[in-house]
Order: structure tokens, then C-alpha cells, then sequence
């Protein structure tokens, strides 16, 4: 049985460096293909607020998950 609540991971800062913006039009691409797929991006940092606004202008709010609290970040399950 496959318990898997998504289909890919991201953990790190949210930085020009990490290529978090990019991640966004990749995942769009994904959604295509596999319309139900969810990212989880777990992180902080500057870019959080384009980030977020990306997420929502692509109107991936339901494929693409944010979590950026410490407690969230240990509690996860994949």
C-alpha cells in the first residue's frame, strides 16, 4: 500500500541560489501530467513572498503545499 501524502519534496531556504521560483514552473509542468500531484516546499527565507504569490497566480495553491514552521518541518510524514 502506497502511504505516500506526496509526490515530491522540497526542504531548504527559499533563495534565488536554491532555484525555488523555478521549482514552481517545473511543478506546473508535473500538474499536466499527473493533474493530482502534490509538492510540499518546506523552508523560510526571502523569497517566501514570490513564492507564495507564484503558487497562487499559476493557481497551483492545491498541488503545491507550504509549510514553514520548525514544529511542521520535524512532524512531517512522507
Amino acid at each position: 500500500m502506497d502511504e505516500r501524502k506526496y509526490d515530491g519534496v522540497f526542504i531548504g531556504r527559499f533563495h534565488v541560489q536554491k532555484g525555488v521560483l523555478e521549482l514552481i514552473d517545473v511543478w506546473e509542468l508535473v500538474v499536466k501530467n499527473k493533474p493530482f500531484a502534490k509538492l510540499v516546499m518546506i523552508g523560510d527565507g526571502d523569497l517566501f513572498p514570490e513564492v507564495k504569490d507564484k503558487i497562487d497566480k499559476k493557481e497551483l495553491s492545491s498541488n503545491i503545499i507550504l509549510l514553514v514552521s520548525r514544529q511542521e518541518k520535524i512532524f512531517m510524514r512522507y
